[in-house]
């Protein structure tokens, strides 16, 4: 018991020992680690820095391609859906939309994230990008269907083929809906597309947009006015068919594509409003103002030949001028065309929304003047073997370029916008080779036609014809008072005019209407 008790004495005083060592041990190393603290660490010495964690490597992942069917493209109000994801291989053949949607790509990825164009064709194939295109599907699948069959085309299997080319657009927004780059099969990528990047002369189908359009605009003409069809200087220029007819009015120099009065026009207008017009608002780039070559030849457009009948140094892509009619399709108003409408990121964070506001480049009233002229130009002119207009209204107008190397005609319904060139390359004369006739006009019905029978017609909200501004008015003016006419007057102008512009007196020189 005795030794018991012991032990026990002894197992408490070494318990006693151990745990006062172990508090003074605690104690004086928490004092050690203090002055340690102190003594090496100068006052305004920051903080250490919490490691950021290492930065994860993404995969390279080609990007993906998607297209949604609007059915309210304005308000982007559709189903959306993928399309392809692009091929880092090489061997996939896009289509020529997907060709001009990954141009465009590449160009605002440039544009916004301030980027070289290597860093930014590398982002399309690295970067797991989500593209949003434009597209109508049904449009592009009427538009691959009809082109691809030759016999839609005089002279395809003719040694020397014909080429041509479309576009279409929503009046509205601008999207290109559908688009060809060439006739013949496609393939390869980047290849020369004819409806985004080969430049060719518009001829006559550059008047509205060069000439009338902004002479409306400017208060130059008006639907009536006159002008004399004869040479502006010495035998230039001609008329096709030749022959000069005196006196015209403008809607008939419209109507038959009078050369000799839009030169004339052109030059009250002034060369340098008609190229701003085209050139800063309505993005017709191609328009050269200036260019010296290494030899020190100035090249031009910069004079009436080109800007009033369309021989321009360069030309223009059928992309430019399919969307400068735009202002006519949408009451004035011009956004632009696109292909691409936004991008996303790998996450789905929008890094580009492709959205121009519509801005008004001609009023409502003119923009409706220049359409009835050119539905005048269907019903009875250079383009009157259209009968789509039986069925929905259309305007439009042709061209031709000298010794027939290229033929235009750009269109509008309600619905769409549709610009066709068709012509040869190397150029060649269309006519001596396929004979006269009106054929891109009869791509464009065609094409036209099919697309509204399959889009439009059934429609339950179906408007067969275009709106007429409200501020427009149908009347007769007398020529010589420039007042409203009365029936005393002998020489009136009938037409359509804004009505801000018309006189709310009747004549004073024959008789005033009571």
């Amino acid at each position: 018991m005795k030794k018991t008790f012991c032990l026990f004495i002894c197992l408490v005083l070494m318990l006693s020992s151990f745990a006062s060592c172990t508090k003074k041990s605690v104690k004086e190393e928490s004092e050690t680690d203090k002055g340690l603290h102190f003594e090496t660490l100068p006052p305004d010495t920051p903080p250490e820095k919490e490691k950021e964690p290492p930065e994860i490597e993404l995969p390279d992942v080609p990007s993906v391609i998607y297209t949604t069917d609007y059915t309210d493209r304005l308000n982007r109000i559709g189903t959306e859906k993928e399309l392809m994801q692009l091929d880092v291989t090489g061997e996939t053949v896009y289509s020529w939309y997907v060709d001009a949607a990954l141009d465009d790509t590449v160009e605002l990825l440039c544009e916004k994230l301030e980027i070289t164009e290597e860093e930014a064709k590398d982002m399309l194939y690295t970067d797991a990008l989500q593209i949003y295109i434009a597209q109508d599907t049904q449009v592009q699948e009427i538009m691959d269907g009809y082109f691809a069959d030759p016999s839609n085309f005089p002279g395809a299997y003719n040694y020397y083929a014909p080429e041509a080319a479309m576009v279409i657009t929503d009046p509205e927004t601008g999207d290109i809906l559908g688009l060809i780059g060439k006739r013949t099969e496609k393939k390869d990528n980047e290849t020369l597309c004819y409806a985004t990047e080969a430049k060719r002369s518009p001829g006559s189908s550059i008047k509205p947009v060069s000439v009338y359009g902004p002479a409306l605009e400017y208060k130059v003409i008006n639907y009536c006015s006159i002008y004399h069809d004869s040479p502006y200087t010495g035998e230039w220029p001609s008329n096709y068919p030749e022959g000069y007819r005196g006196n015209t009015q403008i809607y008939d120099a419209v109507c038959r594509s009078v050369n000799t009065v839009a030169v004339k026009v052109l030059n009250d207008l002034g060369l340098q409003r008609s190229y701003e017009f085209m050139h800063d608002k309505l993005d017709m780039e191609s328009i050269l103002y200036s260019e010296t070559t290494e030899n020190g030849r100035v090249l031009s457009d910069m004079n009436l030949g080109s800007m009033g009948l369309g021989g321009l140094t360069y030309g223009l892509t059928v992309r430019e001028l399919t969307g400068a009619y735009q202002i006519f399709a949408n009451e004035g108003r011009f956004s632009g065309t696109r292909t691409v409408v936004k991008i996303l990121d790998r996450h789905g964070n929008e890094i580009i929304n492709n959205v121009r506001e519509a801005e008004y480049v001609i009023s409502p009233e003119n923009a409706s003047i220049m359409t009835i002229m050119l539905q005048n130009v269907v019903k009875s002119g250079t383009a009157n073997t259209i009968t789509l207009d039986d069925k929905v209204a259309v305007a439009g107008k042709t061209g031709t370029t000298s010794w027939f190397h290229d033929k235009w005609f750009v269109g509008y319904t309600p619905y769409y916008v549709g610009g066709v060139w068709f012509g040869y390359t190397p150029r060649q004369n269309i006519d001596d080779l396929l004979g006269d006739g009106p054929y891109p006009v009869n791509i464009w019905e065609d094409i036209m036609e099919l697309i509204h029978e399959a889009k439009v017609f059934d429609r339950e909200d179906f408007q067969k014809d275009f709106t007429v501004d409200d501020g427009v008015e149908n009347t007769s003016l007398c020529r010589e008072s420039g007042e409203r006419a009365t029936e005393n007057c002998y020489n009136k102008a009938t037409g359509y005019y804004a009505t801000a512009s018309i006189p709310e007196t009747y004549c004073s020189v024959h008789g005033s209407k009571e």
